[in-house]
């Protein structure tokens, strides 16, 4: 009795893990290839250059392969990205920087993320676009007061040199100057190889 009570639990279990829906994690898909919620590393530090100054570094998204394409890893437009700063310990944030972005398409009868090569930022054959927006938010990061500071181009990602015959000159460093001293870069680069 015992036994086959137990049988019938996981014939029950079973049963009730086939009707979950499922969905597939293949890496082409549109939906995976911008998935939002996989923010991988913060870093904070006093930069080295300007004493006076603090470089914060947050990662999205990690291990972007050229061959990784056609649907190449980009900023969610529907995600709010948040880097919240605690000055005094108190575990609520004093300080929140936050990013939001908007994807433009120049030909939305290919997803196709260039046409041709590019060779500029402004290049036509750059088919996917995005523009990120940044704000700061002094106080807790829903009630506080919140202060636009600008925009900036994402960066393209440097999807191989027959897409992109030289990225770094055309990007330069994709550094951008903000109001107040601030700059921001926004986009994909190569980690640093520890050698």
């Amino acid at each position: 009795m015992r036994r086959s009570r137990l049988v019938t639990f996981i014939i029950v279990l079973a049963g009730l893990w086939v009707l979950v829906p499922q969905a597939s994690s293949h890496r082409e898909a549109p939906l995976i290839a911008s998935d939002p919620a996989d923010n991988t590393d913060v870093y904070a530090f006093v930069d080295p250059n300007e004493p006076g100054l603090v470089t914060f570094i947050a990662n999205f998204i990690p291990l972007e392969f050229p061959s990784s394409g056609p649907n190449f890893h980009r900023f969610d437009d529907n995600v709010l990205y948040e880097v919240m700063v605690d000055n005094n310990g108190d575990a609520v944030e004093d300080i929140t920087y936050q990013f939001n972005f908007q994807t433009a398409l120049r030909n939305p009868a290919t997803f196709l993320y260039n046409t041709g090569p590019v060779t500029t930022l402004d290049d036509p054959d750059l088919n996917v676009m995005q523009q990120g927006f940044v704000s700061r938010v002094d106080g807790p990061r829903r009630s506080g007061t919140s202060v636009p500071l600008g925009s900036v181009p994402v960066m393209p990602a440097h999807v191989g040199l027959n897409s992109m015959p030289d990225c770094d000159q055309m990007i330069g460093s994709g550094v951008q100057q903000l109001p107040g001293g601030m700059r921001m870069f926004a986009g994909p680069r190569d980690a640093p190889r520890l050698t």
